[in-house]
């Protein structure tokens, strides 16, 4: 019997991301889920329950630090790791210090291979 695919919840809002995230995650197997702003990402990580979120920080309707702080607030939600995927410019320093509450952090642009990488570490998986 075939183990289950590990779920995957890209929250971003650039479609072209999204697209290359998706095709790098379902290479390696991963069931992939995405949402386009930060009211809808919150939504699909209480309803899907992923075993990891990709979040951006700059998002329609509510950003990626509100949804990184809900879903540590909420209890249904906070052990899902999480991997803050953003441009580093982006980023004034009291967000910098709130990546604490995030597993990882992975600046755009990004190298596929160190996408998967840090997927792999932050789900526990040897490559």
């Amino acid at each position: 019997m075939e183990a289950q695919k590990k779920k995957i919840l890209i929250i971003d809002d650039e479609p072209f991301v999204v697209r290359i995230l998706q095709a790098n995650l379902k290479i390696e197997g991963y069931e992939v889920v995405a949402a386009s702003d930060g009211e809808q990402g919150l939504r699909a990580a209480r309803r899907e329950q992923p075993s990891l979120i990709i979040l951006d920080v700059m998002l329609p309707k509510m950003s990626g630090w509100e949804v990184l702080t809900a879903l540590r607030a909420d209890a249904a939600t906070r052990h899902i790791p999480v991997l803050i995927l953003t441009v580093l410019h982006e980023m004034e320093e009291p967000e910098r210090q709130m990546t604490s509450l995030a597993q990882g952090f992975l600046t755009k642009p990004f190298e596929p291979m160190a996408l998967i990488a840090a997927v792999h570490e932050l789900l526990g998986e040897t490559a």
